[in-house]
C-alpha cells in the first residue's frame, strides 16, 4: 500500500542538549551536594506539563526526554547531568512555545535547587516542516491509481509526526515536491515503529511496492510534458 496526502505531511523537528550543574560529594554526605540527579528528575517530571498544560489540546505538539546521563557509581553525588530532548510541532509558533518552555523549567528548577552556575542548552539537528504541493500530489495519486491500483493506494494519508530535512532542498530551489510513504507489514498485528529493536519491514512486497512507486512517480513527471 502507497500512502500520499497533500498539504503538511511530516512535523518540524529539534533536538536540544541540557547540561545543569551542581555540587559534587560523597554518596554519604548529601547536605554537602547540589545534586543534579535529583535536579534533572525534577526537569524531566516537570517537562511533561509543558504539552499537557500548556499547549491547546487542538495542536500537534511531541516532548520527549530521550536520555538523562548523571553520575558513574553508586556512592558520589554528580556535578553535572545531561538531559537530552527531542520536540516535534506543525507550526513554528508551537515549536518556538516548546523550546521557551523547555528553557523556562529547566531555568526555574535550576534556581529551585541553588545550582551554582546557569544551565547551557544546544538546539541542534533541526528540521522543517514538509508540506507536499496540493498539484503534484493529486497527480502523483492518480498516476499511482492507474498503475498500481486503487486498491494498493491510500489517497488520505494522515500526517505524521516524524519529520525529515528533504523538503530543504526543493524549498531552495523554489520547486513543488510529494513525499510520500508505503506500507512494511503484512500482519499489521505486529507493525513496530523505527528505532524499536524489533523494527524489521517484511522484505517482501516491500521491496517491490517501494520500487514500482519510485518508477511511476518519476516517470509520470517526465511524461508531463510529451
Amino acid at each position: 500500500m502507497v500512502g500520499v496526502c497533500s498539504g503538511a505531511f511530516l512535523s518540524t523537528a529539534a533536538s536540544i542538549d541540557i547540561k545543569v550543574y551542581g555540587k559534587g560529594s560523597h554518596g554519604s554526605m548529601p547536605h554537602l551536594s547540589v545534586d543534579t540527579v535529583v535536579l534533572a528528575a525534577n526537569i524531566v517530571t516537570r517537562l511533561q506539563t509543558i504539552v499537557s498544560r500548556e499547549i491547546n489540546p487542538m495542536e500537534m505538539a511531541v516532548l520527549t526526554v530521550g536520555a538523562l546521563n548523571a553520575g558513574d557509581t553508586s556512592n558520589v553525588i554528580p556535578q553535572e547531568a545531561v538531559i537530552k530532548i527531542n520536540i516535534r510541532a506543525y507550526s513554528d509558533e508551537v515549536r518556538k512555545h516548546l523550546i521557551e518552555g523547555i528553557k523556562r523549567v529547566t531555568k526555574a528548577e535550576c534556581m529551585a535547587s541553588n545550582s551554582p552556575k546557569e544551565p547551557e542548552f544546544r538546539i541542534y539537528n533541526e528540521y522543517p516542516l514538509t508540506i507536499n504541493d496540493r498539484e503534484a500530489a493529486l497527480k502523483l495519486i492518480e498516476a499511482f491509481k492507474k498503475y498500481l491500483g486503487e486498491n494498493r493506494v491510500a489517497e488520505n494519508y494522515q500526517p505524521m509526526s516524524a519529520s525529515e530535512d528533504l523538503s530543504n532542498i526543493p524549498n531552495a530551489l523554489g520547486v513543488p515536491y510529494v513525499y510520500w510513504g508505503f506500507g512494511g507489514y503484512l500482519d499489521k498485528d505486529r507493525i513496530l515503529p523505527n528505532h524499536n529493536p524489533g523494527f524489521a519491514p517484511d522484505l517482501h512486497p516491500t521491496l517491490e511496492t517501494g520500487t514500482e512507486a519510485a518508477i511511476v512517480a518519476v516517470m509520470s513527471y517526465l511524461a508531463k510534458d510529451n
